[in-house]
């Protein structure tokens, strides 16, 4: 059987979003939740290699304001992101499909796991599987500091009190990203807390090392249901030019093959 694969357009709110249906539509879909900014570039080719050998059919999709979707970064935020995975959902379901695992990357992840009441609420979820995500909303931010705390290094410039002209309503590039106080506050507010109760199967795969971080293990210990498992690949989120991750694919056939 080929391998289909349908980019297209979907309306999402008042704009358009990127999505590819990869495959032949079936029963059960994998939904992929992406990272952001430049994570989400860089793992782009190890999602589609890995899903693509281990699945029958998944659909991806680019939030609202990134990539190939419609829209402004600086007009974005996470609710109307949240809104984009159910509409993908929901155009999957009208489609045929009966069951989605939910495939979140980094802040993906977050995003989704903080919001689980919400999602299965609305679509027929019944697994859940997390790529390394981050704790809180404020890490991904963190993140972008960094690099523009870099930039100003190299460049020989003044540091940038970039929080105080965003908070006065200027939309400030950090990390090369146009970021408004409305997406700021929005990315911010998500974290996971020691409360997390899976709605469904969850597998979380930390992945990049050969053991859970301390301040990992401590929240695992506490959560109820969460299967945390080390996953020794290569950091791709983090570095371009990396194309697939062998032990992923084999790791998800068996995961998918819970969720049929």
């Amino acid at each position: 059987m080929n391998t289909q694969v349908y980019p297209t357009f979907l309306k999402s709110g008042e704009s358009r979003i990127f999505v590819v249906l990869n495959g032949n539509i079936n029963k059960h879909a994998i939904l992929v939740v992406p990272a952001l900014f430049e994570e989400h570039n860089y793992s782009l080719s190890v999602v589609n290699n890995t899903l693509a050998k281990s699945c029958e059919f998944f659909a991806r999709f680019d939030f609202f304001g990134c990539a190939d979707s419609e829209g402004e970064l600086s007009a974005a935020s996470t609710d109307i992101w949240l809104q984009n995975i159910v509409d993908v959902g929901v155009s999957l379901v009208e489609q045929g499909v009966e069951s989605i695992t939910l495939l979140g990357l980094r802040f993906g992840a977050t995003l989704m796991l903080a919001n689980q009441e919400h999602l299965h609420a609305k679509l027929p979820i019944t697994q859940q599987i997390a790529w390394k995500p981050l704790l809180s909303g404020r890490a991904q931010i963190n993140q972008l500091s960094r690099l523009k705390s870099a930039s100003f290094l190299s460049n020989n410039e003044e540091k940038d009190d970039w929080r105080t002209r965003i908070s006065r309503g200027e939309v400030v590039y950090v990390g090369g990203y146009p970021i408004s106080n409305n997406l700021l506050n929005s990315i911010e507010n998500i974290s996971l807390d020691e409360h997390l109760r899976p709605l469904s199967p969850l597998h979380w795969l930390e992945l990049g090392c050969d053991r859970l971080p301390v301040s990992l293990q401590q929240l695992v210990d506490r959560w109820d249901g969460v299967n945390a498992t080390p996953v020794q690949s290569k950091r791709f989120w983090q570095v371009p030019e990396i194309y697939q991750e062998s032990l992923l694919e084999q790791m998800h056939k068996e995961l998918l093959n819970l969720a049929v």
